[in-house]
């Protein structure tokens, strides 16, 4: 595991991980100063998550299933990266111990200031009917797949809209990963529809280590 992706990448894996850190960060709440109302509003995310991920892997789903399952866990992820952020990686009460016991590991942090991505990521889209379109991503010019060595990760922005976008900023809707590809699935009403995407690197550093958006490209959902 990567000291920076400590979220697992599978869905399986990240429901089991989601469990125990919400679990583990209850039992220590009160010791480590967590708001009670925090935990609880966590404990109810994740069952709203579990409920959506169990539906998605019965033999009987369909593609509404896994978009709804993929955008709680947009939604979810993000709640839980800044749970992790705000309530126990500068929490000095928490100790490494605890971190390991909750799947993290976490870098000391750095006195030495770390630039924004100062390349762009080309997208390619490959389209799976029905309603799957899976973006693969490249540093721009390169000949391999996947984010360069100077960055965490990629932002993609994508909508479903009938104009095209001017950039980034103008699509609704925003996804991150850290390795390729990045697949989204779609409703069954949007089949036929134009798809925009764009995406931006990203370092560990929030707003201040986002590079600059790279091409738009667009795809029919088939």
């Amino acid at each position: 595991m990567s000291t920076h992706d400590y979220i697992p990448r599978k869905d399986a894996d990240f429901d089991n991980w989601a469990n125990q850190l919400i679990g583990y960060s209850a039992a220590h709440a009160d010791a480590w100063g967590i708001p009670a109302a925090e935990i609880t509003g966590l404990q109810s995310q994740y069952a709203t998550w579990h409920s959506l991920y169990e539906a998605a892997v019965k033999p009987t789903h369909n593609a509404v299933d896994t978009l709804r399952k993929n955008e709680n866990r947009e939604v979810f992820e993000k709640n839980l990266r800044d749970f992790v952020n705000q309530r126990l990686r500068y929490n000095p009460a928490v100790t490494d111990a605890d971190k390991e016991a909750m799947g993290l590991v976490i870098p000391k942090p750095s006195h030495t200031p770390v630039p924004p991505p100062h390349t762009q990521p080309e997208l390619t889209v490959e389209l799976r009917p029905p309603l799957v379109a899976v973006v693969h991503f490249r540093d721009k010019g390169s000949a391999h797949r996947g984010k360069p060595d100077h960055v965490h990760g990629i932002e993609i922005r994508w909508g479903i809209q009938d104009t095209p976008p001017l950039d980034g900023e103008q699509l609704p809707h925003s996804a991150f990963d850290t390795s390729d590809p990045k697949e989204f699935t779609f409703s069954g009403v949007d089949r036929g529809k134009t798809v925009y995407f764009c995406g931006r690197w990203e370092n560990n550093k929030g707003d201040e280590g986002k590079g600059h958006w790279g091409e738009i490209v667009s795809a029919i959902i088939p």
